[in-house]
């Protein structure tokens, strides 16, 4: 899948929990896209890993992405970003849109990783 397919899935269809978007991918070299929800037991053990690889890689071009799946209750996936202090973009994939674009995801925690042809 081409960036640039991403970057129309992300400004069309995506509603953002936080305020990252306006220079998302602006610099990025590589996207990870993670796809899970907030009562899987696994998204949530792998999460703190995610959060040291981007503290990690950000600087030299890793934009993340977690993408919380259409039946996530929107509340909870704010309340587990800021009590977790996520520095990466929450996005909730409310319409199955995002999900769609991935191969129709259905299984979390799912992660694509992405490089840029930017």
């Amino acid at each position: 899948m081409k960036i640039q397919a991403i970057v129309v899935v992300i400004i069309k269809n995506w509603r953002f929990m936080n305020t990252r978007r306006t220079r998302l991918l602006a610099v990025a070299v590589v996207v990870l896209v993670n796809f899970w929800t907030t009562s899987c037991p696994g998204c949530i053990k792998e999460m703190p890993d995610l959060v040291k690889t981007w503290q990690k890689y950000h600087s030299r071009g890793l934009e993340t992405i977690a993408v919380a799946m259409s039946y996530d209750p929107p509340e909870y996936v704010l309340q587990f970003a800021e009590k977790n202090g996520l520095p990466f973009t929450i996005a909730l994939d409310t319409d199955g849109v995002v999900t769609q674009a991935f191969n129709n995801v259905r299984v979390t925690p799912t992660t694509f990783v992405i490089e840029s042809v930017l």
